[in-house]
């Protein structure tokens, strides 16, 4: 079931054909986070009907605390809805991976799970390269223009042939391939026959070639620093890597080969177009901790609060780059240190197998899994897939996997005996905490499913469907700014057709919701400017005009300058 609901994470937008990118975004989000949930509670009323514990990894204090700090920020969040919601949805990682270090309790079920990933990869693997060789053989179009200036991010894909498969952007298809590519060369070696080898080194050489077409500097530099990583953690330990002459020619030439593509991207670099965006981020992010450098300005709203600071394009983005730093601006300094605790903890505990473990069957298959997890740590200084939902997924999934084969390797540690009675209620206010966030998750998703049906209908110009459906998601879900905003716009579109003043006001009563639920939000102040310049109320014309470029300068430039009238 588990292993079903990563395949679900990977292409659960398919579900929404057409949609609107929050409703790809925030439905993905959402529907995952429920089938996890669910999951949830039937792996914790099992554990209490049995008076089983849950096996404990090691790692659970920092992620603990990474999750509270989280949970804090919305005290101090610039977007209460995007916080809550990404809160909720870290909860569901983060039992996904107390439930898989559980139930991963054998080789056999590791394995098992393993092999399903790599087909996962392969498979997602294969439609980046496909996709290589349809940007290859696309020709420039005049609309390409005005992409440059509303999806600048899809722009720059057609351009520059960088492939993202099924997860949306190069790096963090990327970030997930290097996941997956060390674990491949872990089965290599512990094949022991030439057609399993030809089968390993076949994936090994499907998953390499799509992660080169990602053309990802920083990507192929986390890859190469996390193998260094791991063979350090190796050295005066009692492992005994013994390696035939084959084998040992096998790693110099992947070794030369890994150079050779790792210095081809490099050389393909535009390392000033490259650098000069993370400036820009990192100078938002240092202004943010400046103002905010405890609590943090909410988790996820990185987007909302930097808004104010950015006059151009380059420095528009909804991460920092760098997942610690972004951490820190978002849940204050007690998430930063909880994520820098879990790398190094996870270090630690890795070099204590190495110590202590003289090896064994797996000991390849662990140092596969290790690295591409090292890998995933550092790749967060340069990237931000340890905070994007649809790829963060997988690095928790792979620290299970991670958690599994050290409690195979390491010998059984002596258990802390509970009472039964502190066993009871600990079980109880885990399914009491689970069904409160399934219900939570399980009326946003209801309502994100009906925005959806209810874009579908206001695309085919049934606007009293749409209307309808619209006015129902602001009752599933009453804090959400995306379904007052969606329903002012759906007004305005009415109003072009039928000219009735009534429709206006509507129009301008939700944008004023919107404003209220998220009073950071630039859209909404833009839309009522135009408004009141409509209605000929010059004053408030001006004022939301003002608060529009206050709330994000450069996005106000751009829309002054393209969008002279709306109705």
């Amino acid at each position: 079931m588990l292993g079903l609901i990563a395949l679900m994470r990977l292409c659960v937008w398919k579900l929404f054909p057409g949609g609107e990118t929050f409703i790809k975004e925030n439905g993905g989000n959402l529907l995952v986070a429920v089938a996890i949930f669910s999951a949830g509670i039937l792996f914790i009323a099992l554990k209490f009907a049995k008076r089983e514990p849950v096996f404990r990894s090691g790692l659970e204090t920092p992620l603990c605390l990474f999750f509270t700090a989280a949970a804090v920020s919305l005290f101090f969040t610039y977007d209460f809805s995007i916080t809550t919601k990404l809160v909720l949805v870290l909860a569901a990682h983060l039992l996904f991976f107390v439930m898989l270090a559980d139930l991963l309790s054998s080789q056999k079920r590791i394995k098992a799970l393993l092999y399903f990933l790599l087909a996962c990869a392969a498979v997602t693997a294969f439609f980046g390269i496909q996709e290589y060789f349809m940007l290859s053989g696309r020709a420039p179009l005049p609309s390409d223009k005005s992409l440059a200036v509303y999806q600048n991010s899809l722009y720059y894909i057609l351009t520059s042939k960088r492939v993202t498969s099924f997860l949306g952007w190069p790096n963090v298809l990327a970030g997930f391939l290097m996941l997956f590519l060390p674990v491949v060369a872990g089965f290599l070696f512990m094949a022991r026959n030439w057609w399993l080898r030809f089968f390993w080194l076949g994936l090994g050489l499907l998953l390499l070639g799509c992660f080169f077409l990602t053309f990802s500097f920083l990507g192929w530099l986390s890859f190469l620093l996390a193998i260094s990583a791991t063979a350090l953690l190796l050295l005066r330990s009692r492992w005994k890597i013994e390696l035939s002459p084959r084998q040992r020619i096998f790693i110099f030439a992947a070794g030369i080969v890994l150079l050779g593509l790792f210095v081809f991207v490099f050389t393909r670099k535009s390392f000033l177009g490259s650098l000069l965006p993370r400036v820009y981020y990192y100078k938002s992010a240092l202004a943010l901790l400046k103002s905010h450098p405890f609590f943090g300005v909410g988790y996820g709203a990185f987007r909302y609060a930097s808004a104010p600071l950015i006059e151009n394009r380059d420095a528009f983005s909804a991460y920092v780059h760098n997942s610690y730093l972004q951490a820190w601006v978002e849940t204050g300094i007690a998430g930063c240190a909880a994520l820098v605790w879990l790398f190094i903890l996870f270090l630690i505990k890795s070099r204590e197998v190495f110590c202590k473990v003289s090896g064994g069957k797996l000991k390849y298959l662990f140092l596969g899994v290790t690295a591409g997890v090292v890998a995933f740590f550092i790749d967060n200084f340069f990237s931000f897939t340890i905070l994007k939902p649809n790829i963060s997924l997988f690095g928790w999934l792979m620290l299970a996997v991670w958690a599994g084969l050290a409690r195979q390797m390491l010998p059984p540690s002596q258990s802390v005996v509970e009472s039964p009675l502190w066993s009871r209620v600990k079980g109880v206010l885990a399914l009491g905490v689970l069904v409160l966030f399934f219900i939570a998750v399980f009326r946003m998703s209801e309502a994100v499913l009906v925005a959806y049906r209810a874009d579908q209908a206001l695309a085919g110009e049934d606007f009293t469907t749409g209307i309808a459906l619209l006015q129902k998601t602001e009752i599933l879900d009453s804090r959400d700014v995306q379904y007052p905003f969606a329903l002012g716009v759906a007004f305005i579109k009415l109003y072009r057709l039928a000219r009735s003043p009534d429709l206006i006001d509507r129009a301008e009563k939700e944008f004023l919701e919107a404003v209220r639920r998220s009073p950071h939000a630039y859209e909404s102040y833009f839309i009522l400017a135009k408004i009141y310049e409509y209605k000929k109320d010059s004053p408030r014309a001006l004022d939301f005009s003002r608060r529009a470029a206050l709330a994000s300068p450069f996005e106000y430039q751009r829309d002054a300058q393209f969008i002279k009238g709306i109705f």
